[in-house]
């Protein structure tokens, strides 16, 4: 409840920061329009002071329109966060054929850099489970690794390898040899609204949506390691 509490209290402190930007913009516009009211009615409207305002509003609704996607972003998210359970389809479904379906959504975030991974799944993996759910867990950590781990590194790779632990049970774990977390950013890693990239955009529930996912909806457990040898500094 406790954390919940700080995702909802996150969530509103980012949303009206958007929101307020919006306010201060749609009053610009309102001034800049009634302006351009009076100059037109005094005939005091030159061709430089219309371009002005033209391109003003323009502006504007550029800023509207990017606070607005990131309002939007970030609700979207926090369905994400709580989605229930109920709402997702189990069903039977091989694991090897449904993740390496999941590798062409993959493939975009790769493209045009010297990024790359590799899937080591095992044959034979049926699953009983919600794999929508897995596959946007999944996605993310794979996204954390490119944004954060490979910041301002020119090559990286990513490992997804599947081991069976014992019967109805199995772990997926995910490594990168990015340039990993200090010990504070490591305890906190699923904890919402936290990132190492602070004030450069993005909704900063990525993998609090990872937690969330594998620990309501898929029932497991979820920890994040550094490894020293080999050189996989991250793993979920």
């Amino acid at each position: 409840m406790a954390l919940l509490g700080e995702l909802v209290a996150g969530v509103v402190h980012e949303i009206n920061t958007p929101i307020g930007n919006n306010i201060t913009v749609l009053s610009t516009i309102g001034d800049l329009s009634i302006k351009l009211t009076q100059d037109v009615d005094s005939g005091a409207l030159s061709k430089d002071k219309f371009y002005y305002y033209v391109s003003s509003i323009q502006e504007a609704s550029l800023m509207l329109e990017v606070n607005l996607k990131t309002v939007a972003s970030l609700v979207t998210n926090f369905k994400k966060v709580a989605t229930d359970q109920n709402n997702e389809k189990l069903r039977l479904f091989d694991l090897k054929g449904e993740l390496n379906a999941l590798s062409i959504s993959l493939q975009p975030m790769f493209e045009q850099t010297d990024y790359t991974y590799k899937l080591l799944v095992p044959k034979g993996i049926m699953m009983n489970s919600y794999f929508d759910p897995l596959g946007q867990a999944i996605i993310n950590c794979f996204s954390n690794a490119i944004i954060h781990g490979f910041d301002g590194r020119k090559q990286g790779h990513i490992n997804l390898s599947v081991d069976i632990i014992d019967k109805g049970c199995l772990m997926i774990s995910i490594q990168d040899n990015g340039k990993g977390l200090s010990e504070l950013a490591l305890a906190k890693a699923f904890d919402p609204f936290v990132t190492t990239k602070c004030g450069e955009g993005g909704t900063r529930l990525g993998l609090n949506i990872v937690f969330s996912i594998v620990t309501t909806i898929l029932s497991g457990s979820i920890k994040n390691a550094q490894c020293r040898r080999p050189r996989h500094l991250h793993q979920y």
